[in-house]
């Protein structure tokens, strides 16, 4: 069979001619031994394929593994500085978030609440207070400090006057004017809207950039316990010594 060996192997590997492939063909056969040497050779040829296909399975599989293991290295890689870059620019996004609302006139502005006015009537007279305080109540803020601010020193309801000017003059951002019209009450001493204009002046400087003023004026309600804004004035100065600001 050593004689047929190298034909074997060209006849199962297709390298034989058409002519010597037939001839080969017509020795099977008629050569029992011929077939036999070629079926063991077919069997031979099938198990190296096996190993072969086994082995290329467990290389492509390492590779896999590796392939996997570098792309996690490699995602990482890219992951940990994105990552770093979100949680960096979402801090920053929250500081200036907190450092608005922490602001002083982020402050001011989220303590504020308009004065209700429903407890101070105007007469049913056609004169710059009723006039004022219908146009405060239509959050017509422009007109009803027009109008509030005509008014005379020695007008009765001058003190209701300033206060309302004062909240109007606060919404309208001009702020100079609303502590000068909370100061007009608070030097009234009138007991029925004392307090509240002192709340409002606070907020006024502190909305005005003036937060040394704000704190003595929040430290004087707080420092009366009976006052109707102390718990009101407490948080704001805590909030003022915030880590935010």
């Amino acid at each position: 069979m050593k004689d047929y060996f190298n034909q074997i192997e060209d006849y199962l590997e297709g390298n034989l001619d058409k002519n010597d492939r037939t001839m080969f063909e017509q020795q099977l056969h008629i050569n029992a031994q011929l077939a036999e040497a070629v079926e063991e050779h077919k069997i031979a040829y099938e198990a190296v394929d096996v190993l072969s296909q086994e082995r290329l399975k467990t290389q492509l599989k390492n590779l896999q593994k590796e392939r996997k293991q570098r792309s996690k290295f490699s995602i990482k890689k890219y992951l940990i500085p994105i990552a770093a870059s979100l949680l960096l620019v979402s801090l920053l996004g929250l500081y200036l978030v907190m450092g608005n609302a922490y602001s002083d006139k982020g402050l001011a502005m989220s303590n504020f609440q308009t004065y209700d006015a429903s407890g101070i009537r105007g007469t049913q007279e056609n004169n710059a207070f009723s006039n004022g305080v219908k146009a405060y109540s239509t959050k017509d803020y422009t007109t009803a400090l027009q109008e509030f601010t005509t008014l005379p020193a020695t007008h009765p309801k001058i003190t209701e006057a300033s206060l309302l000017a004062g909240n109007a003059a606060f919404q309208l951002n001009n702020n100079k004017e609303a502590i000068d019209q909370f100061s007009k009450v608070i030097a009234s001493d009138d007991a029925r809207y004392k307090e509240a204009a002192q709340w409002y002046q606070g907020l006024s400087f502190l909305k005005n950039g003036q937060s040394d003023l704000a704190k003595k004026v929040l430290q004087t309600i707080v420092a009366d316990k009976a006052h109707a804004y102390r718990k009101k004035a407490e948080a704001l100065l805590k909030d003022m010594d915030s880590f935010w600001r």
